[in-house]
């Protein structure tokens, strides 16, 4: 082959491997949930999924918005009700679910 077939099938390759590349990482990012969010309120009230959903636990704060544990006993038990915390989540548009990785109280009020 001359150097021109070879600069074109070289060409072509890299154009595959770069959608490849990219169609990877979009369907990760889609279907893997991995959008981040930080929620800040009082929880009035949690308990266990009783509708079939794929957590385990639910939470819901003062303001209506309801959060879910997957498979994490402690993390739940560590959550009081009428208590302020700082929800670390990620959101799992598949499912419509906002997912809790992690919880911290924070006292906002105090300065």
């Amino acid at each position: 082959m001359d150097a021109f077939k070879v600069s074109v099938v070289v060409a072509v390759l890299v154009s595959w491997i770069a959608l490849g590349t990219i169609y990877f990482v979009t369907s990760d990012v889609i279907m893997g949930a991995k959008i981040p969010d930080v929620e800040y309120g009082v929880v009035a009230s949690k308990g266990l999924v009783e509708n079939g959903e794929l957590a385990y636990y639910t939470v819901t704060l003062e303001n209506g918005a309801r959060f879910y544990i997957l498979n994490n006993s402690t993390l739940f038990d560590s959550i009081k009700e009428n208590s302020s915390y700082l929800f670390t989540c990620r959101i799992d548009y598949t499912n419509q679910m906002t997912i809790i990785d992690s919880v911290s109280q924070v006292n906002r009020t105090a300065t």
